[in-house]
């Protein structure tokens, strides 16, 4: 018997939870055109809006009535909401009238009076139902732009302090490319400028040697020939035919005028070569 009371008893507890939950909790209405009406309660009726907010999954296209509220309810950003500052609202929602979830992300609500904001008359709704990330956020209406982009996640401390790092990696690497390649660049440009300076030296050289030379006919009945060299061109190592163009240095020694031209014009041999003597 007192088994049979115990039972009964407890039947009779869990049924009255079950009452006071639903009394607590009504189910969410259907609008006329098939979206859910959510009635949001005020501070002042036990719960939290925050805490019943917490409660409940929120779909993008879900209306949300305020009308437990009894005055206009301001859609706010992130930092007003903390703040409970009422100055720049998003939205304004008149008394009576329902907010449709547009979009998803964070929704920060607000009572109009500040003074009822800071005793707890505000509230914070989350829709991030699959239906709802398969929205693009450009599908937003404008006025909820901000408010989305301020509840998007924002990078952590360590992942922008190392997107920086690399970043500037990447400045320090470029800067030193640009600094080896100016000045293998600017080493290039004086090389070609001491490589052409010289060419012209040595040109100029040449052409003052040029004019040592003396042009001669050769005389084969000339005796004056074995001080000058013979009868034979030490450089072609061919002999002198008749009347042919001789150069001779200022030591004397002859050769045939090309010869000759072309040993002081083709290396850098300015001597005689038979006797070494500069020219």
């Amino acid at each position: 018997m007192t088994s049979l009371s115990h039972s009964q008893f407890a039947l009779a507890f869990c049924v009255v939870l079950l009452a006071a939950s639903s009394a607590s909790s009504p189910p969410p209405a259907v609008h006329g055109d098939g979206e859910r009406v959510l009635t949001v309660p005020s501070a002042s009726g036990g719960e939290t809006p925050n805490r019943w907010s917490r409660r409940h999954t929120f779909h993008a296209g879900d209306l949300l009535d305020f009308t437990p509220w009894n005055l206009s309810v301001l859609v706010v950003r992130a930092d007003d909401y903390k703040r409970c500052a009422a100055a720049s609202p998003l939205r304004r929602v008149a008394d009576g009238k329902l907010f449709q979830i547009e979009g998803r992300g964070l929704f920060f609500f607000i009572a109009g009076a500040p003074a009822l904001c800071e005793a707890g008359q505000r509230m914070v709704v989350r829709v991030a139902t699959m239906e709802a990330d398969l929205l693009p956020a450009t599908a937003a209406p404008e006025h909820m732009k901000p408010l989305l982009a301020a509840s998007s996640p924002a990078a952590s401390p360590t992942q922008m302090g190392t997107a920086d790092r690399d970043q500037s990696n990447k400045k320090s690497t470029l800067k030193i490319w640009i600094i080896i390649v100016s000045i293998l660049s600017g080493l290039g440009i004086l090389l070609l400028l001491i490589f052409c300076y010289i060419e012209w030296r040595d040109r100029k050289v040449r052409a003052i040697k040029m004019t040592a030379i003396t042009a001669a006919k050769f005389e084969p009945m000339d005796c004056d020939y074995r001080e000058g060299g013979g009868k034979v061109c030490e450089i072609c190592i061919e002999e002198y035919r008749d009347q042919d163009t001789l150069g001779v240095l200022p030591c004397t020694h002859r050769f045939h005028e090309s010869c000759i031209k072309e040993w002081i014009k083709v290396g850098v041999q300015t001597y005689c070569p038979i006797c070494k003597v500069p020219v």
